[in-house]
């Protein structure tokens, strides 16, 4: 049997490891296509966020190269007119 605190520690690390794990599930969105989708719609930052339910701040993080969930990018793709498929990324790995 294990100490209290060996528990904690090992729920700790399992923490870690699941959060790990979500993080690399991250979908990279094509920025430069969504960009020119955006435009073709007259949309700014605060448009789309309002339109998708993301936040600008989400949105601005996307644009300069950074990872989202795939809920994101599926709200994205909403407010766009555009299938999932269509606004990611195909290799995420070398991407």
């Amino acid at each position: 049997h294990y100490s209290p605190h060996a528990y904690h520690i090992i729920e700790k690390y399992e923490l870690q490891v699941h959060i790990k794990k979500e993080r690399r599930n991250k979908m990279k969105i094509n920025v430069f296509k969504m960009q020119i989708l955006m435009g073709e719609r007259g949309l700014i930052i605060k448009k789309l966020a309002e339109l998708s339910g993301v936040s600008r701040q989400t949105i601005s993080c996307i644009i300069s190269g950074k990872g989202c969930t795939p809920q994101v990018a599926y709200k994205i793709a909403t407010a766009l007119d555009q299938e999932l498929s269509q606004i990611v990324k195909e290799d995420v790995e070398n991407g």
